[in-house]
Parts: C-alpha cells; structure tokens; sequence
C-alpha cells in the first residue's frame, strides 16, 4: 500500500478533513470519468487510426436489415379457373361471409339449415342492398373421383378477390377457416382484427349458430355493433 498526497478536488476533500487518501500500490485513477469520455473509441484519445483498412471497415459496419415486404394481392390472371369463375358469380358486398363449408353450399349441395339461417340473419340485421356476400375460403375439387370431403383452398387468392369484391370487412365462421386465412394466433372468438387492410371479425362455427337458438340474439347484437360503420348507409 502508498500513500498519496490528495491533489484531484483536493479542496473539496480537505474541507472535510481529509488530507490523505490510502490507495493501492499501482497509479491512481480519477473517480469520475465523463460520459463523453467513455464511449470515445481509444483511438480518438491516443490519436492513432482505427485498425485495418478501410475496405474491411466498410464491411464491419451494421447493415440495415429490411422488413418483411408488404402483402401484394394475386393477379387475376393466374388464378386457376375455378376461382376465376366463383368471382365472377359472386356479388359484390361491403362485408364478406366465409365459413368452411361455405364451397358446398354454394358449388354441390346447399344446406338448407345454413341457407334459411343467413337469410333470416341479414334481414333482421336490416342493411342496405349491397352490404353482404358470400365468398369461400375453399373449393371442392371439381374431378368426380375426388371425395366429396376433398377441397381447394388459396389464402393469397381469397385475401385478393376480396379486393376486387370491393369488400371492407370480412366475418369468418370458424377455427378452420380462421387457420387457412393465417390468423388462429390473433383472432379470439368475437373478436376484430386487421388484415390486409381489411376489418376481420371472428364467429363461432357456421352449425353452432345456426343449431343453437340461443346464440342468435348474441349474434345479432354483435353484428350490429360491429358493422355499424363498415356497411354503406341507408
């Protein structure tokens, strides 16, 4: 151990009588370093170049990294024809019904259930012409041979005809639905979100409301609510 003659703010130490400070035998540090100090390279202190060249400077230095590029809906022109012909039978609508057999209904055996519930559904809801369609989160295959279970399903081709349906909001009738649209992690039942510029509410499945009377008030109160400014006014 040294002693050594207190000289660094020496006054301010000595007015409180200190006259000597004990430090280890190695040279002393001062206790305050400033902020600009510290986060200066040591080369800007010792007046020395950072080292390497400065080709391999360049190539150490952070890059940018881009975000994921924004969503560009599908051309129309490469949609298999199937598709192409469900747009064109489809009318278009400021809101969008899916559910996931929706495809069956409209392409090989309507439900007669389904069909009689959102026919009485939009009336009381009380909308101007033009507010509601229907288009399908899949297809049935169109071969014979294939099961009647079997379908075709193309989020980036729904996501886009949506567009071209002129659509603003969109209700999606069930967790399989949900899934093939990409949005199971954020779309608890009832609620709303945004995807693709577009207002996404999500229902319980298309039976369970259709089979259960008492949810029908619910419902319809929902609806109302939620469609309050999406739909063209009256």
């Amino acid at each position: 151990m040294a002693f050594k003659t207190l000289n660094f703010y020496g006054a301010l130490w000595q007015g409180q009588g200190i006259d000597w400070l004990l430090l280890p035998d190695k040279p002393a540090q001062p206790w305050f370093v400033s902020p600009a100090r510290r986060q200066r390279p040591a080369s800007s202190l010792t007046g020395q170049k950072p080292a390497g060249n400065p080709a391999q400077r360049k190539k150490d230095r952070p890059r940018n990294i881009a975000g994921p590029a924004a969503w560009q809906p599908v051309p129309r022109n490469l949609w298999p024809d199937p598709w192409q012909e469900r747009l064109a039978a489809t009318r278009r609508g400021r809101v969008v019904w899916t559910y996931w057999e929706l495809g069956q209904d409209i392409c090989r055996q309507p439900n007669a259930l389904r069909r009689n519930f959102f026919q009485r559904l939009i009336a009381d809801l009380a909308h101007p012409a033009g507010t509601h369609t229907f288009f399908p989160v899949c297809l049935p295959q169109a071969r014979a041979q294939d099961a009647p279970s079997a379908v075709m399903h193309d989020a980036g081709i729904f996501w886009s005809a949506l567009r071209l349906l002129g659509a603003r909001g969109l209700l999606v009738m069930g967790a399989e639905a949900v899934k093939i649209l990409g949005l199971e992690k954020d779309m608890p039942l009832w609620s709303m979100a945004r995807q693709h510029g577009f207002f996404v509410w999500r229902l319980p499945e298309a039976d369970v409301v259709v089979n259960e009377e008492k949810l029908y008030p619910a419902l319809l109160e929902f609806l109302r609510a939620a469609l309050r400014d999406v739909g063209p006014r009256g």
